[in-house]
């Protein structure tokens, strides 16, 4: 729509190039901040697919470990104490660092059984990967 300049509503050829222009440099300055975006790139994919699986693998290590390390851990060191009838009750393993097991313990079991002065008695055994059981008295 070139009409002749000077009338209110009409654009001249000249102003209609310099918007065009000023279109194309804005187009230009946010490629050049932000960069040409068609698809998903090496990085994207790597964050869509790798991270997750990384911390389901994580959480399924957490919630797996504890149950590799069996209850003849908690009657040998019953055993050891000099414990008879020896009964493991309970197992846990969720947030046991705050119920009296270390850091480095993954699950803790609740046993009872004479002690060597003939008492029923009632205490926990803290175990972890590459160490053996810890007795804890309540």
């Amino acid at each position: 729509m070139f009409l002749r300049s000077g009338g209110r509503n009409e654009y001249s050829a000249r102003s209609y190039a310099s918007r065009r222009d000023s279109k194309k440099a804005s187009q230009a300055l946010y490629r050049s901040a932000y960069g040409k975006r068609e698809g998903f790139s090496v990085k994207d994919w790597i964050g869509i697919i790798v991270i997750p699986l990384f911390v389901a693998g994580s959480i399924a290590i957490a919630c797996i470990t504890p149950q590799l390390i069996s209850e003849s851990v908690a009657y040998s060191t019953a055993k050891g104490l000099g414990y008879t009838n020896v009964k493991v009750t309970n197992r846990e393993w969720l947030f046991i660092q705050y119920s009296g097991c270390g850091s480095d313990d993954s699950v803790k079991f609740t046993v009872t059984g004479t002690n060597p002065a003939g008492e029923q008695q009632m205490f926990y055994v803290c175990a972890g990967f590459f160490k053996g059981g810890t007795p804890r008295f309540p």
